[in-house]
């Protein structure tokens, strides 16, 4: 793993939660304490009716059967008070027409996109307070919002065939922001990582959707891109702030309500290409051409080394052991890896046997398996030494 590129939850690649010397900046929250509605949530723009009364070939067509639906989720917790009908049909409607752009984005960046569905609400019983307490066990806010969703929607992380792109209706009463100490929900990833990028979460916060002055697009645009398993720029050699990628931070891309950024906000580059192509799930029609995605013919940058670990097993506790899938580790012929080793890359996999081997030396014998082939075994002999058995 290149030092620096392993991807967290993005550390809320804050475009819409910070200015241009890169501190956060606060929104001024006056307009959600509007009295009335119609002034909370004003009706759609211009450009947003524009985008919706383009006529657009069927975009939704399923390809394959374990093929991956990208659900935008209004995510309301208990304690937000006065979430009205229309408030919620306006969140939507915004939403929908954020991501039917993104959506074309994405179609005209590979000649193929991802499967949308409409919006949906789910009004959580948890508080905020819950999702932003940190339990010591790696429950921050990104993986409690994803267990809360792989409950509501009854599946597992293995399960699952949604990308969630979440924007969190935090309460009116509870901002956050460093004026607030209270950090703004931000990031997306893969739930299992890069390895096998399915099912993901994208996690926004409804402030930056309703505000006209929030780049929320081009953030939307850039997430995604995380949870379909793509990492920053830099961990591929290329300048983070000036790269043409919106896998960048270049703030040129930045948008303005429905308005793109410079260059829609971003395209992609060669290594963007290439990882997205392995995506089969999400992009089953799309296929890496070199003489299209990377015409210089340059060597790619850390394929393997830039990726997205994946979330902590605490999102789900049922997920059920899969014999012969990813790593498995088996001290005295028992299996001792945990569920999320079967997430694991195979670089992750041949590391974690060997810090067992020189680490366990007393257990008489350690059996490393990947994807249900044995790659080292080491038994102890009568006499104290470690013998290696050859695969």
């Amino acid at each position: 793993l290149v030092s620096g590129c392993t991807v967290k939850i993005d550390e809320a690649n804050t475009d819409t939660n910070r200015d241009d010397q890169g501190t956060s900046k606060e929104i001024d929250t006056s307009v959600y304490e509007a009295n009335n509605e119609s002034n909370v949530y004003q009706a759609v723009s211009s450009e947003e009716s524009a985008a919706k009364d383009k006529t657009t070939p069927n975009l939704n067509v399923k390809v394959r059967d374990d093929q991956i639906y990208i659900q935008p989720i209004i995510l309301v917790p208990t304690d937000r008070e006065n979430f009205s009908d229309s408030e919620q049909k306006s969140m939507e409607k915004r939403l929908n027409s954020f991501m039917e752009m993104a959506q074309e984005r994405y179609l005209e960046l590979l000649g193929s996109t991802f499967i949308l569905n409409a919006p949906e609400t789910f009004k959580s019983t948890l508080t905020s307070e819950t999702f932003n307490n940190l339990d010591g066990e790696g429950q921050d806010y990104a993986h409690r919002v994803a267990a809360a969703l792989l409950g509501w929607r009854e599946t597992t992380r293995d399960e699952s065939n949604e990308v969630y792109v979440v924007i969190y209706a935090r309460p009116l009463n509870k901002p956050c922001g460093v004026a607030y100490n209270l950090r703004c929900y931000g990031g997306a990833r893969p739930l299992n990582g890069t390895i096998e990028p399915g099912p993901g979460i994208v996690l926004l916060e409804s402030r930056s959707l309703i505000d006209d002055n929030q780049p929320f697009l081009s953030t939307l645009v850039h997430e995604l891109g995380h949870a379909f398993g793509l990492t920053h720029v830099n961990c591929h050699g290329r300048d983070l702030y000036t790269d043409s990628s919106l896998m960048s931070y270049n703030k040129s891309h930045h948008s303005k309500g429905f308005e793109w950024g410079e260059n829609k906000s971003g395209d992609l580059g060669a290594e963007e290409y290439y990882i997205l192509s392995l995506n089969k799930r999400v992009f089953p029609k799309f296929e890496y051409d070199r003489s299209i995605h990377n015409p210089t013919g340059r060597e790619l940058v850390n394929i393997t080394a830039c990726y997205i670990p994946p979330m902590f097993k605490n999102i789900d506790y049922t997920i059920p052991l899969t014999p012969g899938k990813g790593y498995e580790l088996f001290h005295n012929s028992k299996m001792v890896a945990g569920k999320d080793a079967a997430n694991y890359t195979w670089e992750q996999a041949q590391s974690n046997c060997k810090w067992n081997v020189e680490t366990y030396n007393g257990v008489k014998s350690i059996r490393c398996s990947y994807n249900g082939e044995m790659f080292r075994e080491v038994i102890l002999s009568l006499s104290g030494k470690s013998l290696e058995v050859s695969p």
